[in-house]
């Protein structure tokens, strides 16, 4: 299955990693205000040498100065890495 993920634009320092979560509408972001889904559900993502899975992004203008990483704690939702 394809999953569309919403275009967005983010300059990633080199040697960053990127983490793809799933999850349902709420989760743990603070803004979001959903009413839960009643009822028993499972979702199962597999993701094994059987069923592999992958994730395409673009690469465009590498030529960016990037500002320096935000102070831990001033980023809504994200966790706090130290700077390499």
């Amino acid at each position: 299955m394809r999953v569309e993920l919403f275009p967005v634009a983010h300059a990633f320092r080199e040697g960053s990693r990127i983490r793809l979560t799933v999850a349902g509408p709420g989760d743990s972001r603070w803004r979001w205000g959903f009413d839960p889904v009643s009822g028993p559900f499972e979702v199962t993502v597999l993701h094994d040498e059987s069923h592999p899975s992958s994730m395409v992004l673009p690469v465009v203008d590498p030529d960016v100065t990037l500002p320096p990483l935000p102070a831990c704690g001033t980023v809504s939702s994200q966790p706090c890495r130290a700077a390499n």
